[in-house]
């Protein structure tokens, strides 16, 4: 059966990967993930999905030879990073409750930008691919005393802009022009495109 390692600790890729049916187990990265100085936004999470593909992929050889016992075999990697981006400003996760309010303070009544950088990569080739998507969302306006609410309630500190794609955030977030999947971390479309770039068919992973 085939299987995909997931290069990523993020609920919210999980959740799309388990609600697609997709068969998976999950290996997560630690890479450097600052940014060069004059990167595009696009370039940046570009490279570093690509780069965390890559050092999934190492390390399933190294926990193939440390721990013989269990699998960790799998055919393919796939691997995202997701920025909000607005007026050229990267906005990662924030740092912390503060940082959070300080980011919804930029985004509330305005538009911004979600980026993925995705890489699919090939672990008997090492071939790999990658791609970037970009959806647009539009927040509702929002008093300064909404904000540190819902900041201080559900604590999205763990998701690009300080906010998380939910039920929960549906009162302020007004539109989405592009892949939803795409702003919960995971553009569910286009790693199907990619796979089959690879010669890998999406019903050969599902459940």
């Amino acid at each position: 059966m085939k299987t995909i390692c997931l290069a990523s600790q993020s609920k919210d890729r999980r959740d799309l990967f388990e609600g697609a049916y997709l068969r998976h187990f999950i290996v997560p990265t630690d890479i450097d993930e600052s940014k060069k100085d004059g990167e595009r936004p696009y370039d940046y999470v570009e490279r570093l999905a690509a780069g965390k593909a890559h050092t999934a992929n190492a390390m399933l050889a190294m926990l193939r030879e440390a721990e013989p016992s269990k699998n960790w075999d799998a055919d393919l990697v796939v691997a995202a990073d997701t920025i909000a981006e607005i007026d050229g400003e990267i906005l990662g996760k924030p740092r912390d409750e503060k940082d959070a309010v300080e980011m919804i303070k930029k985004l509330q009544g305005r538009e911004h930008t979600i980026l993925s950088g995705i890489c699919v990569l090939d672990t008997k080739t090492t071939e790999s691919r990658t791609l970037v998507v970009s959806s647009t969302v539009k927040f509702a306006k929002m008093t300064d005393e909404e904000i540190r609410w819902y900041i201080e309630e559900f604590r999205p500190l763990t998701y690009a802009g300080g906010y998380e794609m939910n039920s929960i955030s549906s009162w302020f977030i007004e539109s989405v022009t592009g892949s939803p999947s795409n702003v919960r971390g995971l553009p569910m479309s286009e790693l199907k495109q990619l796979m089959s770039e690879l010669k890998h068919r999406w019903e050969d992973y599902v459940l």
